[in-house]
């Protein structure tokens, strides 16, 4: 395996219920707009080189495992080498030696172990070990071992030749750089490139100055050769991502016109308008000057992946000349605004900062755009669902033990205890437990008064969730079965289902406050897999499934599908998909540059096709 390549380690890869629920989240929030969303973000540095071993391999496999495990913000740490001039994850400069192009002093090699392969065999979704996400409101602290749940330690790719020179207190690789880096995510990216598994995930990037290898523990000094042009750190990425990065002069130009951007696609993948203001010209031209697009706008019909944007620049970096790396990264903050406001109590709860507030909602008071918090130690699950509850996305500053090359099972736990909508086991499937006739009908969801979901009998009558804007929810007056759930509405507002943490917060405060006797289980939020068992899609009883039973045989058996044309937003469960892999018998299944080596689909990139219409 090349260290360019994406290739999460075993432990890293998701069990079938992980993956349903990732799916889940994505899907629900697909409409609302990107900076109200809420993701689990990470520094590379913290994650990664805890232990100061900077390699070519621990960064492959730390930042595979990362996302694999769900994180979607990353923070990252580059160093300019003047002697080498190029970007590199090592704090020290790295002395050129004879006959070592990228080369430094005392040199050693890094120990390996082999890699190991997944067995691919029928269908499946990544086979991993299922981890226990500890249920909302507990206060337990997160794993903190990788071997601690009963998997072993993920295996570091680093080729057995990779030279590791010690340079002051690290250990690092000269092939541990920003084009190195590059490669890799744009491995991740064409291997997602698919409608299941592409999701949109933001990078910042942190501008220093390599320490001199003389005086590696000393202050770095003002560099005397700035990078500029192609060297800078957007013209480096963008080489090989520049149709994958949404640019801040995509969003400009988005927002100049939204009648040919973002309303150009059907109304139901637009983004919300209640979440940002909207102006109208003489001309009939729509614009906006603070919205964001929808991800299903970026990822459906511009086709785009990534979001770059500043960090922070230390004073040694700030003479270069950044202005053509303006229109490819966003000003610093842009994309992330830390909460400092944000304060814990002795029950790792936020008692201040949060964006849950009590009827009414209002604007102001709810603006939780780009909102992040970061956490310098170990959180415990209670920390990670209250900040989450509250419309802020966590962001790890801290390791966790060991790094994620090593140990990803307790990274996992935590992008997964930022998960808002399903609780822990759901949704399960019937179909084994209880008679077909009965199974049928467990194709429903409930979310209960502490914000958790179930799957449900669609027969059993539940009250319904009612929304008449994305923060202020009703309930209705009279329980019913699902198919009468939308005309059980008030005037004035719809059956729908929560699109963010902090809609579902606010539904679940409603819940509260609200005298009904839910009966311990809670009432309907429109989302469903009535029409076919497995495909869950947003909507009443009579949403259908916009994959036919020939597009799901495809799936089997190319691991690649296009986007629905038929008017859903689906969430295709493993349920459904087991059904197909028994059709696709023994036929080897490959991962994404398996399929670009065989010259199918995938090796043209992108294999989804615009928005559903």
């Amino acid at each position: 395996m090349s260290s360019d390549d994406y290739a999460p380690g075993n432990d890293a890869l998701l069990s079938v219920d992980e993956t349903r629920v990732q799916l889940s989240q994505r899907d629900l929030s697909l409409t609302i707009p990107i900076n109200f969303m809420t993701v689990p973000g990470v520094s590379l540095t913290a994650a990664c080189f805890g232990n100061r071993v900077i390699g070519e391999g621990e960064l492959a496999r730390c930042f595979s495992n990362l996302l694999s495990v769900g994180f979607r913000r990353f923070e990252l740490d580059l160093y300019w080498d003047a002697g080498r001039s190029l970007w590199s994850f090592c704090p020290v400069e790295m002395k050129q030696m004879p006959g070592d192009d990228n080369g430094s002093s005392s040199t050693s090699q890094s120990g390996t172990t082999p890699t190991t392969t997944t067995n691919q065999g029928s269908l499946s979704f990544p086979a991993g070990v299922a981890t226990s996400i500890e249920g909302k409101g507990t206060n337990d602290a997160l794993p903190v071992s990788g071997t601690s749940e009963g998997s072993s330690v993920s295996p570091v790719p680093t080729p057995s030749s990779e030279p590791m020179h010690a340079e002051g207190p690290y250990t690092c690789s000269p092939a541990a750089t920003l084009e190195t880096f590059g490669h890799q995510l744009h491995s991740y990216l064409v291997d997602t490139q698919n409608t299941l598994a592409a999701q949109l995930s933001y990078y910042v990037f942190n501008i220093h100055a390599a320490a001199s290898p003389t005086s590696p523990d000393s202050p770095a000094q003002a560099p005397t050769n700035l990078p500029v042009g192609g060297e800078l750190i957007g013209g480096m990425l963008s080489s090989n991502l520049t149709s994958y990065i949404y640019t801040p002069i995509n969003l400009s130009n988005n927002r100049a016109n939204l009648n040919s951007s973002w309303y150009t696609v059907p109304e139901r993948y637009r983004p919300v308008t209640d979440y940002y203001s909207i102006e109208i010209d003489g001309n009939g031209v729509w614009t906006t000057d603070d919205g964001w697009p929808s991800e299903s706008f970026i990822e459906f019909s511009s086709l785009k992946r990534v979001l770059f944007q500043f960090g922070t620049i230390d004073p040694q970096m700030q003479g270069a000349d950044y202005t053509s790396d303006s229109s490819i990264l966003f000003p610093s903050s842009y994309i992330t605004q830390p909460q400092p406001s944000v304060s814990l109590n002795s029950t790792d709860r936020v008692t201040s900062g949060c964006y849950l507030h009590p009827f009414p909602a209002t604007p102001s008071n709810t603006n939780s755009s780009w909102a992040t918090y970061a956490l310098t130690t170990p959180p415990t699950n209670t920390t990670l669902t209250s900040l989450t509850t509250c419309g802020i996305s966590p962001h790890l500053n801290t390791t966790l033990t060991a790094p994620a090359s090593t140990s990803p099972l307790p990274y996992r736990s935590f992008a997964f205890s930022t998960h808002w909508s399903w609780a822990p086991s759901e949704p399960q499937n019937y179909s084994t437990s209880l008679s077909p006739a009965n199974a049928a009908l467990m194709r429903c969801t409930v979310a209960s008064p502490d914000g958790s979901w179930a799957v449900a009998s669609c027969a059993d009558e539940y009250f319904v969730a009612c929304r008449s804007s994305p923060f202020n929810w009703s309930i209705s007056d009279h329980p019913v079965a699902f198919p009468y759930a939308p005309s059980a509405c008030p005037h004035g507002t719809t059956f729908v289902a929560p699109a963010s943490a902090l809609e579902n917060a606010y539904l679940a405060q409603a819940q509260r406050d609200t005298k009904r006797d839910y009966d311990k289980v809670g009432l309907f939020v429109a989302f469903n897999s009535v029409q076919v068992d497995g495909c869950w899609v947003i909507g009443g009883s009579d949403a259908a499934c916009p994959y036919d039973r020939l597009t799901l045989l495809s799936f089997a058996r190319h691991r690649e599908i296009v986007v629905p044309t038929v008017a859903a937003v689906i969430i295709l469960v493993v349920s459904a998909l087991t059904v197909f892999s028994k059709v696709a018998g023994n036929r080897r299944v490959g991962r994404g540059r398996r399929l670009r080596e065989k010259g199918g689909r995938a090796s043209n990139g992108f294999v989804y096709e615009g928005v559903p219409s």
